[in-house]
């Protein structure tokens, strides 16, 4: 059970840094995204948290969470108006190259079924 209370003030500690960060940033006009690897540095093996990551999947939960912090981060700061400036490039270039790929020779003769590669 004491593994469970350093979890959660870990995870607690973590997330007050992340809050702390984020208003740093934004004050002194930093990439957000510096500020989130210097607080993952400090806290991994040789920082000062001391975080042993030979467990391959604590650290793939605790790299998983830290992505969505950072994309949950971007996206509430993004404006709308850079968003409907994005929109139109980036739904051509994700969907145009599929088409491509679908509408190949390669992929209609897998498709009919006469081979798998």
């Amino acid at each position: 059970m004491d593994w469970m209370n350093n979890l959660f003030l870990l995870g607690g500690a973590l997330l007050f840094l992340s809050v702390v960060s984020t208003t740093l940033s934004a004050r002194l006009g930093m990439p957000l995204l510096l500020v989130f690897l210097a607080v993952g540095m400090l806290a991994g093996e040789d920082g000062i948290g001391r975080i042993d990551f030979d467990n391959f999947v604590l650290a793939n939960v605790i790299s998983q969470l830290a992505l969505a912090v950072i994309l949950l981060d971007g996206g509430l700061r993004t404006q709308l108006s850079s968003f409907r400036i994005a929109l139109k490039p980036s739904a051509v270039l994700a969907t145009w190259p599929c088409c491509l790929w679908d509408c190949s020779p390669r992929s209609i003769w897998v498709w009919i079924g006469n081979s798998v590669y």
